[in-house]
């Protein structure tokens, strides 16, 4: 016979297996989904052509005071 504490620590190590399993199903389905739907929007972009701008601007961290924050940005 097994002892309370062997069983205890057994059957939460198969509740945790269940539960990773799970997520990871999961995160699998979200991929899949994720997936699908950005394969349809490049499909509707390359039906209707035109031009996409995107753009980031990026502020620098420096010790100095706030007016001579460096402004950068780009194109991506």
């Amino acid at each position: 016979m097994v002892s309370s504490d062997t069983a205890i620590a057994i059957a939460f190590g198969l509740s945790s297996i269940f539960i990773s399993m799970l997520g990871v199903w999961i995160s699998y389905l979200t991929l899949r989904a994720t997936s699908l739907d950005s394969r349809n929007e490049i499909n509707y972009l390359v039906q209707t052509p035109q031009i996409l701008r995107h753009e980031h601007t990026h502020f620098l961290a420096s010790p100095s005071t706030e007016s001579t924050r460096r402004r950068i940005p780009s194109i991506a």
